[in-house]
């Protein structure tokens, strides 16, 4: 679907190949035309992430790519176009560790953002390379941070990662454990959605619960400051998906497996 009124599809065809112009300042302003244009135009979606892909080494109009890439795709709703763009930089930044770098940490946010919520499906190795930061001290803070509290959001719902947050809950990376609360939180949240799920990782329920009131019991004690506040918050929120899974799970227990 095309955003503007009066912009007809032959008019953002036009728009679309000038991100291959000459001329480098022609595909900056094509790239923020199409950008601000297409609020969820699938095909521009993918076009911009073709054209930040192919100017991958040219900071400007990588800049400005990301930025229209993750307008088109997020805020109007393509992203499934422009998932695998996402998953491929993201890969790339984190493989060659460029992330220390400010410009390049602002670039691993947004990407980190517009995966959020998505359900996308990411591949074995993006998922062993966010894990790998959890405790990972060489890496810049900010990004360890966003990196384990959008976790949650993105790892599969399937046993291992269960598994996983049960573990970063017993023992949480030294000054991330906020982060590891907020994974914790959105992941049970999203496994809460479907029967399915809640009788894949109902044996880890338990685990979950003792870990989250010992947290919760341990937080209380200390001083009442926002960030103890926001935690607390979150453990709570993860306690009430459990209570929920259980309530879902009890009452579909005595369900027939084979109706008929």
């Amino acid at each position: 679907m095309v955003a503007h009124p009066l912009l007809k599809f032959r008019n953002v065809d036009t728009i679309r190949s000038k991100l291959k112009a000459k001329s480098k300042d022609v595909r900056i302003a094509a790239c923020r035309l199409l950008g601000s244009l297409c609020s969820d135009d699938d095909v521009s979606a993918e076009a911009l992430a073709e054209y930040a892909l192919a100017h991958d080494g040219s900071s400007d109009e990588l800049d400005v790519a990301l930025h229209e890439v993750y307008r088109v795709s997020v805020e109007g709703g393509a992203i499934a176009r422009s998932a695998v763009f996402f998953e491929k930089k993201l890969c790339k930044v984190l493989t060659d560790r460029s992330f220390n770098r400010p410009k390049t940490r602002e670039v691993v946010f947004s990407i980190l953002d517009a995966l959020k919520g998505t359900e996308t499906c990411l591949e074995q190795r993006t998922l062993k390379l966010l894990r790998g930061l959890f405790a990972d001290y060489r890496v810049d803070e900010g990004v360890a941070k966003k990196v384990i509290s959008t976790f949650g959001s993105v790892a599969p719902l399937e046993v291992e990662f269960a598994e996983f947050f049960v573990e970063s809950l017993r023992t949480p990376p030294h000054g991330r454990e906020a982060e590891v609360m907020v994974a914790v939180s959105d992941f049970l949240g999203r496994c809460g959605q479907r029967v399915s799920t809640i009788r894949k990782i109902r044996e880890t329920l338990s685990s979950f619960r003792d870990l989250l009131i010992a947290r919760i019991s341990k937080l209380t004690k200390r001083r009442c400051t926002d960030a103890v506040k926001s935690e607390v918050k979150n453990a709570r929120y993860a306690l009430s998906s459990i209570v929920q899974m259980e309530r879902t799970y009890n009452e579909v227990a005595s369900t027939p497996a084979v109706s008929g």
